[in-house]
Order: C-alpha cells, then structure tokens, then sequence
C-alpha cells in the first residue's frame, strides 16, 4: 500500500516536472523592427538647397550658379546672370502643400561651423549637436530649361547649373542639444540609428522662398548637393572624426554582434568579452533609451528554476511519504522511523538552498540566450554604438572648449547602469 502510494505520487511529481520545464522553455525570437525603420534620405530629396534667409525676392530664379555654395555662403552670392536665360520656358507656378522635417546631426568641424553661421546660430557652435528644420510648403515657381537652351550653353558658359525652381513657404530653423531621456525634449526624431531627443537652443521663425531646386547640368555633380550646400568636409559625426585619444575609449565601449558556433550569435564589447543580452538591455537603457528594451530584461534561467523547484517539491512529497510510512508500516523502531524522512528532510533542504543560488547567480543566462532576433540586435547595436560615439565625441569637445589639456573620456558599466565618464 505505501509502495503504491509512492508510486502514484512520484509519477504526478514527474508529469509536473515535465509540463513545468516544457511551459518554461521561451518562446523563439520574433521581429521587432520592420523596414520602415530603416534610415531614409533626407526629406527634402535630392537638388534642394535651403535659404538661410527666406524672403519674398524670386530674382534669383534662372541664375547660374559657378560652383556650389558652400556652408557659410549664400545662394546669392554664388550666382551669377544667366547669358542664356531667353531660351529657359516662362516661369510657370503651381500648388505645393507638403511639409519637410529633420534634424541634421553635428560634428566640430570647421564646416558645421560654418552652417550654423550661415543660419544665424554661429553662438550656439559649442553646444549645438543638431540643426532641425521644420518647413510647410504652399506653392512651387519653376523654369523649364529647352533643347535650344542646352545648345548655347555649349557656346556659352553656363557655371554648375541654374536655379531651375523656388519652393514658398514657412516653418522653423533651430538649434537643439541632445538630451537624456528622462529630460522632457522640444524635438524627438527616430531612425536606424537610434532616436534622439533634442532640447532647443535657439530658434528662428522663416517665411517665404525657403528652399531652391538646382538644375544641374552634370548629374554626378548633383550628388555634391546637399540641402546645405556643398559639404567639402562630413559635418556629421563619424567615427573617422574621433580623436586618436578617443578612439582606443570608443573601440572598448562599443557593442558588436558575432557569429559563435553553428548558428548561434552573441553580444561582444570592444575587448572581446561576451555580453548577455540582459547586459546589453541595460546598458541600451542608459545610453540610448529608457523604455526600448523594458521587455528583454528579464529572468533568463526559468526552466531551470522550475527543474529545481519541482526536484524540491518532488523530495518534499517523499519526505511526508517516509514519514507516514515509518510511523505506520515500519517496525525498525524510533531510529529507523526518524533517520529515512530525516536524512530526505536534509537533501530537500539541500536542494531549496541551490535554487535559491543558483538562480540569483545565472539571472542572465547564456550569452547565446535570446529574445531578440539576430536581425533586430544588429539594429539595437547599430543605436547603441551611435549614441556612445555621440556622448565620447561631445564630453571631448566640451572639455576642449573649456581649454583642458587632459582628456580621458571613458564608459562605464555597472550592474545598475552604464554612461560616459570623463576626466578633463
């Protein structure tokens, strides 16, 4: 009868053990992000210049342009009478309600410089890590040019192109600062390389003929044109714009994805130290945003706990078998009745305390454990490694600004966070 109890017991004990492995295996990973996440040209496309200086003369149109301008210089300076503008079609205007937004990430350099200048934003120079532009457009005034204007313009000299078309309408330049997530921002932009939220400088309302449209006369010229002139220089932040001091600190810090055996994948850092993917969602949250990754921290040992647990509950159930069946059926006397539910009493306390160890000490589980599709980790690492280049580049610069000679820019990673520390 206690055998037959036992067995019953024992065989409920191991269904359970294997339902409750079975329910805690996780689920395999599924997409997060889709192509529309994907970075994307600038809004306004190709051939777009902004004007610095909006106004309501349209007496640039048709002007040729010698060369670009360049971030600093302004449309008008750059142009030049047409000597074949009599063979350009009249100017012919029609509606164009649409709107443009963005917000262009800045370097140091002497052309960023220069364009926050042409903009009227040359104070903002040392604090200022984007320029945004916020534009509603209502109408277009164009010029068609003709088989007739290309031939004298083999006759003629006709610069780099001309204004072919002036684009009316209004909006709002600015300056904007990068700001921590839990600070409220004026602007907030997304895209592939992480969003970013911008506290606003200065900001400067415009109206009129914003922007103009370049006809160029040689296409692979055209892929010069910016909508802030001609960039000689990346005025974006790149790695190549790191110093040689802080390179080696950005190198160490960055997160890369790489391959491990078969088709496994695994987060490393800069020194080649897997990272699991609970660290990574730390760090992520510091560095880039607070909410992004919420869901991929999280228990990663659940099966294991439960294997445990249910080892833990299944020597239980036999330590009240024992003990109901010393007291009952045995006749060994006091010592035998005492000794076999003793001796399962100490392994079932035995294996209470491992579980309680081991599953505070493997939280994070395996560095090839994931949720993430490898996909989307590649795009989460992407953001990340922008944001620490950001935040590198800026405490430098800043520290440069203040006229300190010692630079150590450096992140840090602990188990309640991670961030950028500096030495200046």
């Amino acid at each position: 009868m206690i055998l037959l109890r036992a067995s019953r017991r024992a065989v409920l004990a191991a269904a359970t053990l294997f339902a409750a492995t079975t329910l805690g295996c996780p689920p395999p990973p599924t997409p997060r992000f889709s192509g529309e996440d994907l970075a994307s040209e600038s809004p306004l496309g190709p051939s777009y210049l902004l004007m610095p200086l909006p106004n309501e003369d349209d007496a640039i149109l048709g002007r040729i342009l010698g060369e670009l301008p360049e971030p600093g210089r302004s449309l008008e300076e750059v142009a030049r009478p047409n000597p074949c503008k009599e063979h350009l079609e009249a100017p012919r205007e029609t509606p164009l309600a649409s709107s443009f937004e963005d917000a262009v990430e800045l370097s140091t350099s002497a052309g960023a410089k220069a364009m926050l200048g042409g903009f009227g934003f040359a104070g903002d120079v040392q604090h200022a890590t984007h320029f945004v532009y916020k534009l509603s457009t209502t109408r277009r005034l164009a010029l068609v040019d003709t088989t007739e204007y290309a031939e004298c313009c083999k006759e003629k000299e006709c610069g780099y192109g001309f204004v072919g078309a002036l684009i009316y309408g209004e909006g709002e330049y600015a300056t904007g600062e990068e700001t921590a997530a839990s600070v409220k921002a004026d602007f907030a932009f997304g895209g592939a390389s992480g969003g970013v939220r911008l506290r606003a400088l200065h900001r400067r309302n415009v109206k009129g003929w914003i922007a103009a449209v370049v006809r160029v006369r040689d296409h692979q010229k055209a892929k010069e044109l910016t909508p802030f002139g001609r960039i000689t220089e990346q005025i974006g932040i790149t790695e190549e714009s790191l110093s040689d001091i802080v390179r080696p600190i950005y190198e160490r810090g960055k997160i890369t994805v790489e391959s491990t055996d078969g088709d496994d994948w695994e987060f490393q850092d800069g020194t080649g130290e897997a990272v699991s993917e609970n660290e990574l969602a730390r760090r992520y949250r510091k560095m880039v945003s607070d909410s992004e990754l919420e869901d991929v921290e999280q228990r990663r040992n659940t099966g294991t706990v439960v294997l445990l647990s249910s080892g833990f509950l299944l020597g239980a159930g036999l330590v009240g078998v024992a003990i109901y069946g010393s007291v009952e059926e045995f006749e060994g006397g006091p010592i035998l009745a005492a000794g076999i539910p003793g001796a399962l009493l100490v392994l079932g306390g035995g294996i209470g305390a491992g579980i309680t160890l081991f599953s505070q000490g493997q939280y994070d589980g395996s560095t090839e454990d994931h949720v993430l599709t490898e996909a989307d980790a590649r795009l989460l690492v992407a953001r990340y490694n922008r944001a620490l280049l950001r935040k590198s580049l800026r405490k430098a610069t800043k520290a440069v600004g203040r006229g300190e000679s010692t630079i150590e820019v450096r992140p840090y990673f602990s188990g309640i966070g991670a961030g950028i520390q500096g030495s200046f």
